[in-house]
């Protein structure tokens, strides 16, 4: 009984240690780490906005998940319709008279008008945020990127794998008979035999280059022969440790793949944030576009009904005598110039529309049909809030996604190195196994006999292949490729840094390019206010007035994208130096 009881503390105590710590250490290598701020703490961003959006933080030391969160999307146009009852009340009348055909076809016509009415929708306001948090949440394109760290991640799982337990079993029977002829004797000789064998393991390998496994077993053998019958039943158990002393030893080298598992999840985090940051800029670069062909098509509306006005103030001239005809040339001319470039406008606005709409995807039955308003205006930024370039250099070196792509494919490298250096170690492996059984044996013919057998045995073994090309050329692979990792990091940086210095610069530039384009618009005003007083004089011509006018459409043209110009030139500072999402009010959990 002792020895059974032994037997059984040993299994049970062997089993817990192979998932205490084989499970115990994945765990920890997988423990994320804190948080970190990412903007200054008198840094000024619009009040956030938290989306179902599996996105990393800004910098790669952090690794954080997000939660299910309410969306904010665009609200559906919502179209009334008039009660069927209350349109076609004529369908009641039976009759065949004049007045009821007169009554029938008033009826379709109101049917046709609601229908028209119907088919109308109401333009949807669409603010510029509310624009960004549709595309994010249904832009087709950028669901497929969502997908991607979900795939990526399942690589973690595979590679975890490796440190699952095993279980195996299996049981047999088996049963003979031997007949013998007694060759002239007086007895033939009849033997029967039968033996059933099952047995069970567990086979586990651990982080630390250690292989245990566990194994027990039962055989029941029986036979019948003519002096007797017997019975054999034998219980039996096994105990082995291998543990590797060279090549594979240590959780350094055997967590090294789930490592670099689990940082290609981290990596496509920010490939993902990355694409947002650019998904976002493409939408308010959308949104401004067709903001400036709305504006462009007002000033050429504009525009088109003064040069109207224009050749009437001539035609009347002209009737009185006070004017040549060919006067009138100029004039009209001007007025066919104005139309081209409000059918120009007409196609370009129609044109950004549909590239604005395809990004936020909204909800629609028709999203090409889908009519929308926008409310947000170009405004000036306010100069104070632009930063020395310095300040946004140094958050782009921290923030930007592509950039902690590479340092996070670097960090694989590493891992790499450590890998192929241990495969050039030969194998060295030291085992223990510790045996036992228990048997019991029942003659019909004689006494019982019941033993016990035990046995312990260890040893090591060893192998080496001879010159090891394979795993040197492994290792030197690694090391080069960790070289070449470091060397596209440095000049990724400098990469940055010119990406985030040139958008600064342009955001200066666009800022004294607006106070340029203003002046000009002003003096436009007053050279066409001057030439239309002298025109009413008779100090001037048509053609005159008519280059005024075309000289202070284009600056107003020009003002007006000189500031949207400004608002992209932001737009562009902030996605190079990855602040976007956060300047933009787009947070994750724990941020």
């Amino acid at each position: 009984m002792k020895f059974d009881r032994l037997v059984k503390n040993i299994l049970a105590g062997g089993v817990i240690a192979c998932f205490y710590l084989g499970f115990g250490t994945v765990i920890i290598a997988a423990e994320p780490e804190a948080p970190a701020s990412v903007l200054p703490d008198n840094e000024e961003v619009i009040p956030a906005a938290v989306i179902d959006l599996d996105l990393p933080p800004a910098v790669p030391e952090d690794l954080v998940e997000l939660d299910d969160t309410v969306k904010e999307e665009t609200p559906a146009p919502a179209v009334k319709i008039a009660d069927e009852k209350d349109i076609v009340k004529s369908e009641e009348v039976k009759t065949d008279t004049g007045e009821a055909k007169a009554d029938k076809a008033k009826g379709e016509a109101e049917m046709q008008i609601v229908d028209d009415v119907a088919n109308k929708a109401k333009p949807n306001p669409l603010g510029l945020r509310e624009a960004v948090l549709s595309a994010l949440d249904r832009n087709v394109a950028f669901s497929i990127d969502r997908i991607s760290p979900m795939i990526t991640r399942t690589g973690e799982a595979q590679e975890r794998a490796a440190f699952d337990p095993t279980i195996s079993g299996d049981i047999t029977y088996s049963r003979n008979k031997d007949e013998s002829d007694g060759h002239g004797t007086l007895t033939d000789e009849t033997t029967r035999d039968s033996t059933t064998d099952g047995g069970v393991s567990i086979q586990e390998f651990l982080p630390t280059g250690t292989t245990v496994e566990l194994g027990a077993s039962r055989s029941n053998a029986n036979a019948e022969i003519a002096n007797g019958d017997s019975s054999t039943l034998t219980n039996s158990y096994d105990v082995t440790v291998t543990q590797s002393l060279l090549r594979g030893f240590g959780t350094g080298v055997n967590l090294a793949s789930l490592k670099q598992a689990k940082l290609d999840t981290r990596i496509s985090r920010y490939e993902l944030r990355g694409a947002a940051e650019a998904l976002i800029a493409e939408v308010e670069s959308a949104y401004w576009d067709c903001i400036l062909a709305e504006k462009s098509i007002a000033i050429y509306e504009k525009s088109l009904e003064i040069a109207q006005q224009q050749i009437d103030e001539v035609k009347a001239r002209i009737d009185i005598g006070n004017m040549a005809e060919t006067e009138l040339i100029a004039s009209e001319a001007e007025l066919a110039s104005r139309r081209e470039d409000l059918i120009d406008a007409r196609g370009e606005y129609a044109k950004n529309r549909l590239y604005l709409v395809k990004l936020i995807n909204p909800e629609s039955d028709n999203i090409w049909k889908y009519e929308m308003k926008l409310t947000a205006e170009p405004v000036q930024e306010k100069e104070n809030k632009l930063d020395s370039v310095e300040n946004h250099v140094v958050l782009g070196l921290r923030q930007r996604a592509d950039l902690n792509q590479a340092r996070l494919s670097l960090k694989q490298g590493e891992l790499e190195v450590v890998r192929t250096r241990n495969g050039l170690l030969p194998k060295l492996d030291m085992f223990v196994h510790l045996g036992g059984s228990r048997y019991a044996n029942a003659f019909t013919a004689s006494s019982d006999k019941d033993g016990r057998k035990s046995a312990l045995s260890a040893g090591l073994a060893m192998e080496y292949v001879l010159g090891n090309r394979a795993q040197k050329a492994s290792h030197e692979h690694a090391q080069l490729s960790l070289e070449q990792a470091q060397a596209s990091l440095d000049n990724m940086k400098q990469i940055v840094q010119v990406d985030i210095r040139t958008a600064y610069i342009e955001v200066e530039r666009s800022n004294e390019q607006v106070k340029a384009t203003t002046a000009t618009r002003k003096l436009r005003e007053e050279s066409l206010r001057t030439e239309r007083e002298k025109f009413r004089v008779g100090q001037s011509t048509s053609i005159l007035v008519a280059q005024a006018w075309r000289d202070l459409v284009e600056s107003q043209i020009a003002e007006i994208s000189s500031v949207i110009a400004q608002r992209k030139a932001m737009l562009n500072l902030y996605l190079q130096e990855g602040t976007l999402l956060e300047r933009r009010g787009i947070l994750t959990k724990n941020q």
